[in-house]
């Protein structure tokens, strides 16, 4: 199973942006979106929908970035 994190560098890498012009893309600073990259549990809700957007994630990595029992956007 992928974690928050890998399912997230993983669209990443399958999108061919980097870091800065994902920022470009998505209403966040570069660093933000370096540190919640690192953190993925401080993603919004919101910003994952607009991540989503743009990286059009799988079903499996949308699953494994919206499931856990720690999940702060509920």
């Amino acid at each position: 199973m992928l974690t928050r994190k890998q399912a997230i560098q993983q669209a990443l890498g399958r999108s061919g942006l980097t870091i800065c012009e994902l920022s470009d893309k998505v209403p966040m600073s570069r660093s933000t979106l370096s540190r919640k990259l690192q953190e993925p549990e401080l993603f919004t809700l919101k910003e994952i929908e607009d991540l989503n957007n743009i990286l059009e994630f799988t079903e499996t990595e949308l699953l494994a970035i919206v499931r856990g029992k720690y999940d702060k956007w509920f």
